[in-house]
């Protein structure tokens, strides 16, 4: 079984109703990190900006050029609950990753609104309700 395959079983499991949510976020942080290393580099010339560094003779300016940014984005993940620090630097803040994990799942929830379902969908909710009381 390739890793990928065990990753989507192990992530299977996780669809059980007493499902912790800061678990759920760590989770899905190690399954980024995983797919991310799993999915390899690119190494190619144009992945590698060979001929806009060549172009602009190794100045620095390489960075303000678009396919910098489009293939930094492609090829570098940036981690919410795994920050790239050292790691005197994460000790010494003294949270360990539930806590950050307990916190960022407050902060989603905090911040998540559910959309109105469509008008026909409420009704039809509201008559599956009143049919059940009875």
């Amino acid at each position: 079984m390739s890793i990928m395959q065990e990753m989507k079983q192990s992530v299977g499991h996780l669809a059980q109703p007493q499902m912790y949510l800061p678990y759920l976020l760590l989770t899905t942080g190690i399954c980024r990190h995983i797919r991310r290393i799993a999915t390899g580099l690119t190494l190619d010339r144009e992945h590698l900006l060979f001929d806009v560094i060549s172009n602009m003779n190794f100045k620095v300016d390489y960075l303000a050029e678009p396919s910098t940014k489009k293939y930094f984005r492609e090829e570098h993940l940036l981690p919410r609950l795994f920050p790239r620090e050292s790691y005197e630097s994460w000790q010494s803040r003294g949270e360990n990753e539930e806590e950050i994990a307990i916190a960022e799942t407050k902060k989603i929830l905090g911040a998540h609104e559910v959309a109105p379902l469509p008008g026909d969908v409420s009704r039809e909710l509201d008559r599956i309700a009143v049919v059940t009381r009875r």
